[in-house]
């Protein structure tokens, strides 16, 4: 009998899995032309959600904001992330609309709120600029959101014979994103202001948003693949249920994810009060760690395809960066001095850690998935795909939180050691993983996502 599940990203027709004829490929001309433009769709997209990452806790006590707002106003996109992943929008939308018009719009929707975000400064009362901020970062949390979701239908859809080098190509845009939001939002708030800098990140959006209507119109992969109804339904129930262990690789993730995201807020703060640099100036110490995680990408990439060691391992390793980041770029008090030097290299290690825990993590859940239950299907592979999605999103958002949320309770130092001791619990959870799986019968099958 075929394994459905090692061909879920095929376009070819299969009697066996009953699936309906393939669609006609596209040629490698215009598969080049889509695969550069959603890059840089993830490459805008990401610059625009954290382009005020960097000042968001400086600009808001200007106005004698408390930074504890400023946390919950950038927290607050993971509402957005977990009410969109509730109610299945992603779906629901994917059944009645082409890929095109759904990127599109996404990226029309994005430039809105964004320039919303903005203009709402203008407001003199503050109740009323933290609320509606609180308001637009929720829904930019479901824009993002469903940029993952189209994407990786989109991939599968037009792509399935190079699936994981579109995944790549992408991560590395949509982590460049990442760096360069805070060099790039903080050198525009220092010379535009709050105001303008969202009014050109909004302009970028919007010119993305013509651009993406050049793509082909072509159905999503959720509206015409069918394959997987009569797989599921001769499954056994145990092996479509996903098992409560793959939360442990997840989870050891998600602490680097939260370093992380804090890291992107503090950096350009504890260079402006501790150590009196401008603002532009911890935006470029962060911007290294785009080098980071594209270095970080390439290296877990070939890690993971050629299995030169297991994804828990790779994780435990990316979860020793990240600590040793954290304590280069906010050391104790008495060698503060050398932050100004020390967090150019912890840039670069953050960068790197952060890449190879994220990428190592679903793998690791599929291969915690398949020695439990004996194999990964479609079903459970979409529910990790899910989960990974907004655990990592959410977290990382999650961290910009809570910076602003310990901003007066504990000192960078205090805070750089309950950094430091995430990503110890990361370790810990990554040798329970290698347990787990050493006492499972050895399975000599490969995730679905990386045998496309």
């Amino acid at each position: 009998m075929v394994n459905c599940s090692e061909r879920y990203f095929e376009s070819s027709s299969s009697e066996e899995c009953g699936s309906k004829p393939g669609r006609e490929v596209m040629s490698n001309k215009k598969q080049f032309f889509m695969l550069t433009l959603l890059m840089v769709n993830s490459l805008v997209l990401w610059i625009t959600f954290g382009i005020r990452s960097g000042f968001l806790l400086g600009s808001f006590s200007s106005r004698e904001v408390a930074s504890s707002l400023a946390g919950v106003v950038e927290g607050s996109m993971l509402l957005g992330y977990i009410l969109t992943f509730l109610c299945d929008l992603g779906s629901v939308l994917m059944r009645r609309y082409s890929s095109r018009i759904l990127l599109a719009g996404n990226s029309g929707v994005t430039a809105l709120l964004t320039l919303a975000t903005g203009l709402v400064y203008l407001d003199h009362r503050n109740v009323t600029m933290v609320t509606v901020s609180v308001v637009m970062r929720v829904l930019q949390g479901s824009c993002s959101y469903l940029s993952y979701v189209f994407l990786f239908d989109t991939f599968s859809a037009q792509f399935p014979a190079y699936f994981d080098v579109a995944v790549a190509l992408n991560g590395l845009a949509g982590y460049a994103g990442m760096g360069l939001s805070v060099t790039v939002g903080c050198v525009l708030y220092d010379r535009l202001g709050y105001v303008l800098t969202f009014v050109v990140a909004s302009a970028c959006c919007m010119v993305l948003a013509l651009l993406l209507l050049l793509l082909p119109s072509t159905p999503t992969y959720l509206s015409t693949q069918k394959r997987d109804e009569t797989d599921e339904k001769q499954s056994s129930k145990e092996l479509n249920t996903l098992s409560p262990l793959t939360l442990v690789p997840l989870v050891a993730s998600l602490f680097v994810n939260l370093n992380f995201g804090y890291l992107q807020v503090t950096v350009a703060e504890f260079m402006h009060e501790e150590l009196g640099k401008s603002y532009s100036f911890g935006g470029l110490v962060f911007s290294l760690s785009t080098v980071g995680l594209i270095a970080g990408s390439v290296v877990s990439g070939i890690v993971l395809q050629a299995k030169f060691i297991k994804a828990n391992t790779q994780m435990m390793f990316g979860a020793v960066l990240m600590g040793l980041a954290i304590l280069l770029t906010f050391p104790p008090p008495s060698l503060e001095y050398i932050a100004a030097s020390s967090s150019f290299p912890a840039a670069l290690l953050a960068g790197s850690g952060e890449s190879l825990v994220t990428l190592a993590a679903i793998t690791a859940m599929y291969d915690v998935q398949g020695k439990v239950r004996g194999g990964v299907t479609p079903q459970c592979a979409t529910r990790i795909a899910g989960l990974w999605v907004v655990g990592y999103a959410g977290f990382y958002f999650g961290g910009s939180g809570l910076a602003g949320a310990v901003r007066g309770l504990l000192s960078f130092y205090q805070m750089a050691l309950v950094m430091v001791g995430c990503c110890a619990l990361s370790v810990v959870m990554c040798i329970a993983i290698a347990t787990m799986n050493s006492r499972r019968t050895e399975i000599n099958e490969e995730t679905p996502l990386l045998n496309s």
